[in-house]
């Protein structure tokens, strides 16, 4: 639904956020809306926005994303939710008091409670504390309940979309995917490439990748690409190739035992872990050794397609 949309003649349990990544922290409290939904004879909503808080009030901020829009809403689809509200954030939502965007909902949307993951708010005037959303209730008839907080792991990390595009950055995959409680994943378009790769028998399908995707550092990393349901083994570049001086950065994938043509395919890369670093070699022969030792770490510690 987007904000043109209503809702009459039901009563709903919503909560809010951005929900990038999908994570651990939502998973919880999706969870938790849908049980409490159940338990009151209400139906359940997820209110969501087509556009990051933050690029709004800093339009020349570089924010990527862990989940770009169609990924977060497919992520989102596989909770039993029975609405899912899309709103732009813009001036008027950007202006609105927490009590007036409950009102908002109530009238519109049939809203009834609210449920906050732990340090979430909403609204302009900033509201933090829960006893100050609780006062709105009365003048609203918006009930507002706050989880607490959602931590995981030995690290005791508070799990949350910016802890996580920080461990993305650093290349911490393994961190990245326990928070995630799912592998980071990418989707791109399979596209021609220079072919350099094909000269030292290491054929690479690059892959276009949408611009405001977060990738992992720059490295080389184990991967399982998806193509057309079959997962197949690889090693995934990310960086600028300093050994043949490119000057882009490109997102590279080597597919063990594949020779197929998928030019012009949409494949989807399953990230599992960094193996190295990128790294500069002299010559294009050192380069190929290093690949070599690269497939028979993944070959030994994974496997191959092979018999698959």
């Amino acid at each position: 639904m987007d904000k043109n949309s209503e809702i009459l003649n039901e009563k709903v349990f919503a909560t809010i956020g951005f929900f990038d990544g999908v994570h651990k922290g939502h998973d919880f409290l999706l969870g938790e809306l849908v049980k409490e939904a159940k338990q009151s004879m209400r139906k359940s909503m997820i209110v969501t926005f087509l556009n990051h808080p933050k690029l709004f009030f800093c339009p020349n901020k570089q924010l990527k994303l862990i989940t770009p829009l169609t990924e977060k809403l497919i992520q989102l689809n596989e909770y039993a939710i029975d609405y899912c509200l899309l709103l732009e954030f813009d001036e008027a939502i950007a202006t609105m008091t927490a009590e007036e965007f409950m009102v908002l909902l109530k009238n519109q949307f049939s809203v009834k409670s609210i449920l906050l993951g732990f340090n979430n708010h909403f609204g302009s005037d900033k509201i933090t504390n829960i006893k100050r959303y609780n006062k709105l209730t009365g003048t609203t008839g918006v009930a507002v309940k706050q989880l607490n907080s959602c931590k995981t792991l030995s690290l005791n990390n508070r799990v949350s979309s910016s802890v996580i595009r920080n461990f993305l950055k650093k290349g911490d995959i393994a961190m990245v995917n326990a928070m995630l409680g799912k592998n980071y994943y990418v989707i791109g378009e399979v596209v021609k490439g220079n072919s350099v790769g094909r000269t030292i028998g290491f054929p690479t399908a690059n892959i276009r990748v949408g611009e405001d995707k977060l990738l992992p550092s720059d490295g080389v990393y184990y991967v399982e690409v998806i193509i057309d349901g079959k997962r197949q083994k690889g090693m995934m570049n990310i960086g600028y190739r300093p050994t043949v001086s490119g000057t882009q950065k490109s997102v590279e994938v080597h597919i063990l035992d594949f020779d197929r043509d998928i030019y012009g395919t949409t494949v989807e890369i399953v990230v599992n872990s960094f193996l190295r670093k990128e790294i500069k070699f002299d010559t294009l022969d050192e380069l190929k050794s290093q690949l070599v030792l690269d497939k028979m770490h993944i070959r030994t510690q994974f496997g191959s397609n092979k018999n698959r």
